[in-house]
């Protein structure tokens, strides 16, 4: 009987410590955030405005993209680029009838006590955001350095972005293509007031 009430509370604790591990993996980072951006329990600063961000996409998605018909989206949740503890992920291609909309979404990998993150919104003092992205902090080229006209571009929900490419240009593009954008800022955080 001593050994199954052992073998009992053995299960018991590493149950217990499995559903910790997972819930500080799954939803601790979320949580860090919320408290971050709302200023609950720690101080934001803004460390630089319109960081230069290159983003590479590469010739196997421009072929999905064209493949696709109007109307189509093609879910990708590729990562693009880990920098300041942001992650740059191609969301989805969407093919409109005149060009083909790449969406990007931001995941923050946000350490406890302190940290940077890049996000497209401006932190105001009595904690609303101003976003500031526009057709001049976006530039597309492709891989043989040749400018391409910039299409639609879009910000939101939460530091997304999307950049357009006309149908005209995506043969340009074949061998893929650069975004240059600038309309994250850097922000650096810590726990405390």
């Amino acid at each position: 009987m001593h050994r199954n009430g052992l073998r009992n509370m053995y299960a018991f604790l590493t149950a217990a410590v499995l559903l910790i591990v997972f819930y500080c993996l799954f939803y601790m980072n979320d949580l860090i955030w919320q408290n971050v951006t709302s200023g609950n329990g720690y101080t934001i600063k803004l460390e630089q405005k319109q960081v230069p961000l290159e983003l590479f996409i590469e010739p196997s998605i421009v072929t999905e993209g064209k493949q696709l018909l109007t109307g189509e989206v093609k879910k990708l949740e590729q990562s693009i680029l880990k920098v300041d503890n942001t992650e740059i992920i191609l969301k989805s291609i969407t093919r409109h009838e005149q060009e083909l909309l790449f969406d990007f979404t931001t995941k923050q990998h946000m350490p406890i006590f302190r940290g940077k993150f890049l996000h497209n919104s401006e932190y105001n003092d009595d904690g609303s955001l101003s976003i500031t992205t526009n057709h001049e902090q976006v530039a597309i080229h492709n891989a043989e350095g040749e400018p391409i006209a910039v299409g639609s571009i879009g910000v939101g929900p939460k530091a997304d972005f999307l950049v357009g490419i006309r149908l005209e240009d995506i043969d340009t593009v074949a061998n893929g293509f650069y975004v240059n954008y600038n309309g994250n800022h850097r922000y650096r955080y810590a726990i405390g007031r």
